[in-house]
């Protein structure tokens, strides 16, 4: 892995400032940012690798992943496409391809621990970052101590869709607003409609400072939106459905409030019900953007989690 120091945004705070980004090589000539949050990086605490949803980034996270505690390692990772990672235009997106992504990273941050008896990682997605997680967890059987995620993206098999029938969400990312002329401009955009206005002021921080990059004129989005579209054109056909028995680490599938039938909570139960080792955590009072909205909240549940499962 390659360091580097984070310092985009003209008047960011010493704690930002202090934050390091390695680059990690993924397959399909991708090249992945991963970021650990303040100066002192123990190598021997329990890692928890922090995966985030499609169009976020992992600086999203960041007021989530400060709250997990001293005792572990918050280590969160840009995906292809996505924050500071580097990707080739011609993608495909196919979901198989973040699946690789958890894997190169488990394969570099397992290269730098000098005790391999010692090391440790707990999976933490939120929806696009679980379904990657489940996918990387069923290739790799041994790979993680357990897992915890918000609202995964598991479809369950149902009725194909028809040769060019409409998908709202992604048409509706395929018309995301890209250009602003600060950063600051793009937060107050962001902050006064929905669904950004959910998320806790410093994660809706994170997003903008880690999900667009200055140009001559302002800030352009890292995200393009004809990726975010791919991708969600991509999620019915993920194949996490297919492979959850073969995940067989304890699993906590938390879930907001229900929304309609192809609502990522609506999957929730199924979804554990498939899984061999899983339980259901429900929070009503959240939306989709769970460990976004209430970061502290979300980052205790984990904590506890982990403090059940965590083999060290």
């Amino acid at each position: 892995m390659t360091k580097a120091r984070d310092s985009r945004l003209a008047g960011t705070s010493d704690r930002e400032q202090a934050r390091a980004t390695s680059m990690v090589p993924s397959t399909d000539e991708v090249t992945l940012a991963l970021h650990e949050f303040g100066d002192d990086i123990d190598r021997s605490k329990t890692i928890v690798l922090v995966c985030h949803a499609n169009g976020l980034c992992a600086l999203a996270y960041e007021p989530f992943a400060r709250s997990l505690g001293e005792e572990l390692r918050p280590v969160a990772v840009d995906f292809r496409g996505h924050g500071s990672s580097t990707s080739r235009s011609e993608l495909d997106f196919a979901w198989s391809g973040f699946a690789h992504d958890v894997e190169a990273v488990l394969d570099a941050l397992a290269g730098e621990v000098a005790t391999p008896d010692r090391f440790t990682v707990h999976g933490v997605g939120h929806s696009m970052g679980g379904a990657a997680l489940l996918l990387a967890a069923a290739r790799r059987p041994d790979a993680f101590a357990s897992l915890w995620m918000f609202e995964p993206i598991v479809p369950p098999p149902m009725r194909p869709m028809r040769q060019g029938a409409s998908n709202p969400v992604a048409d509706q990312a395929e018309r995301r607003r890209t250009d602003f002329s600060s950063y600051e401009e793009a937060i107050s955009n962001f902050a006064s409609k929905p669904p950004l206005n959910e998320l806790d002021p410093e994660a809706l921080r994170g997003y903008v400072v880690g999900g667009f990059a200055p140009t001559e004129t302002g800030v352009t989005l890292r995200c393009r939106p004809e990726w975010e579209a791919a991708i969600f054109r991509n999620a019915l056909s993920n194949g996490v459905w297919d492979v959850l028995q073969s995940v067989t680490v304890p699993v906590l599938v938390a879930a907001g409030r229900q929304g309609s039938e192809m609502h990522p909570a609506s999957f929730a139960k199924a979804t554990v019900e498939k899984l061999p080792r899983a339980i259901l955590e429900n929070h009503e009072d959240l939306g989709h953007f769970g460990p976004l909205e209430d970061p502290r909240t979300m980052a205790g549940s984990v904590r506890d989690w982990i403090a059940t499962h965590d083999p060290n």
